[in-house]
């Protein structure tokens, strides 16, 4: 279902993520040829793709639609082994692509984390965690941490810290477990993961060096990222509002918390029932939980709580699983998980199908283009699209400049930007790099701008004043998008 939506491409995130894959089959290296503050495996992964099946993006679309497909799975199977019955497990695996890909239905390294989020869920389901499932835990995670290091860093925390409680169950159990046995499975987990994020970006920081990576990895995100990316929980933006209608934001918002909340009471429960084994799985379970959810925190819209929705669907079967089998008991009702499982798939149903149709609808102009076949959802973004195609057909060089974004252009009409941003603003892009492009620009004496006029001030904005002296207007249009350079 997911494959079969028209192929349109975000200007923004999605082109951005595509760009780069582009861009490292073509050679370049990130951090030295482009400024990027996501670790690089899923660059890598898309380029592979794309060397293997094409440039194009139906092949990014498939690529995402088997992930999807191996994350609902994951979530199935995850959920039986949680204990949830199979109507409860197929309910929250069918439910995943109506909160989870609905809310961003663009090929995203996030989604490549959620994957890899259920699979670590999975691995710590399998008990005991012996040295096999410690170094399959350590494995997922150092993936996770050379897709995403945002991510990865709290999920770690949280293993690690599971791994410190289970002593203490294990001693209030009566099972007795020594302090260098509990050292050595940290420390294999930790090894494990930290040295195969290592060997990842070692294996760059060779060619890069260190200081492009440690700026663009480590600084850029705590500085930059962080002053000027900010959402509250379950936040609807004004750009991302037309999104909110394909998934439930308010679930989004209510669900994890609820989930967390449920299972604190069911722990208290379980430690005055002196159940060692239920508040085993509910600890570790809810550990897990708690750190999923933090890793979303760096930007919490109902958007990225979409991306750990995976792991949340998980936990939620298994509290509905505990519910249903409590009310059944007293109700003596067998059939109660089909009740409430067979109205929620059909909901999700319905809600997928409305999601295709209202796609389709809005993405109903259809260009071929460099990047394959594609759907607009304008005819004036068409119609951009075929003027900056023939302006870089004009040009021997084909290179392209989008200000302050407008990265899809780059793979649609095979424009090459010269510099290393596909996103500036200022104050979250230092004054160093806006020195840095224009001094590209300048030296390249780049042919062909494109400029969004909504999205900076006029009067204070340095790109703006640098294209407004050397530029003039190329599409004839009142508000003008496409620049040609003064001769």
């Amino acid at each position: 279902m997911m494959a079969a939506l028209p192929h349109f491409l975000g200007v923004s995130d999605e082109s951005h993520f595509l760009y780069r894959a582009y861009g490292v089959l073509s050679g370049q290296v990130p951090y030295r040829d482009f400024f990027e503050f996501y670790t690089p495996l899923s660059f890598y992964l898309m380029a592979l793709a794309f060397a293997l099946f094409g440039t194009k993006l139906a092949t990014a679309k498939f690529f995402m639609a088997i992930l999807h497909a191996l994350t609902v799975s994951l979530i199935f199977k995850a959920s039986r082994r949680a204990g949830a019955r199979r109507s409860i497990a197929i309910t929250t695996a069918v439910l995943y692509l109506v909160m989870g890909p609905s809310a961003w239905p663009y090929a995203s390294p996030h989604w490549i984390a959620a994957f890899l989020l259920v699979a670590i869920m999975l691995v710590l389901q399998s008990l005991p965690l012996e040295r096999k499932s410690l170094i399959w835990l350590g494995l997922l995670t150092g993936l996770l941490g050379a897709t995403q290091q945002q991510v990865a860093v709290p999920i770690a925390i949280g293993i690690g810290l599971s791994l410190c409680v289970e002593p203490f169950l294990d001693t209030w159990a009566g099972r007795s477990i020594s302090l260098g046995h509990t050292v050595r499975r940290v420390l294999l987990f930790s090894a494990t993961a930290v040295g195969l994020t290592l060997v990842v970006l070692l294996s760059l920081m060779t060619v890069t060096g260190p200081v492009p990576m440690i700026d663009q990895l480590i600084i850029f995100p705590l500085t930059g990222y962080r002053s000027n990316v900010q959402a509250n929980w379950g936040h609807v933006g004004a750009l991302t509002s037309w999104l909110a209608a394909f998934t439930f934001p308010a679930v989004h918002r209510m669900l994890a918390p609820s989930v967390i909340a449920i299972s604190c009471v069911r722990l208290m429960i379980a430690f005055r029932a002196g159940d060692h084994d239920l508040f085993a799985m509910l600890t570790r379970q809810t550990i897990y939980l708690f750190f999923a959810v933090c890793a979303a925190l760096y930007f919490p819209d109902f958007i990225h709580l979409a991306f750990i929705s995976s792991v949340v669907l998980v936990v939620s079967a298994e509290t509905m699983e505990w519910a249903l089998s409590r009310i059944e008991a007293i109700t003596s009702s067998p059939r109660l998980g089909l009740v409430v499982a067979l109205p929620l798939i059909a909901l999700a149903i319905v809600q997928l199908r409305f999601n295709s149709r209202e796609l389709h609808q809005k993405f109903k102009f259809e260009e071929e283009t460099r990047f394959g076949r594609v759907s607009f959802d304008s005819e004036k973004q068409r119609r951009l699209f075929r003027q900056v195609s023939h302006e870089l057909d004009q040009s021997e060089d084909r290179l392209l400049f989008c200000y302050p974004v407008y990265t899809s252009l780059y793979l649609l009409a095979e424009g090459h930007n010269p510099t290393k941003h596909i996103l500036m603003v200022p104050k979250y892009i230092s004054s160093a790099h806006f020195d840095e492009a224009i001094e590209t620009l300048e030296a390249l004496r780049v042919r062909n701008v494109v400029l969004d006029p909504k999205l900076i001030n006029l009067e204070t904005d340095p790109m703006y004043a640098y294209i407004k002296r050397n530029y003039h207007c190329a599409d004839g249009h009142k508000r003008c998008f496409l620049y040609r350079r003064n001769n």
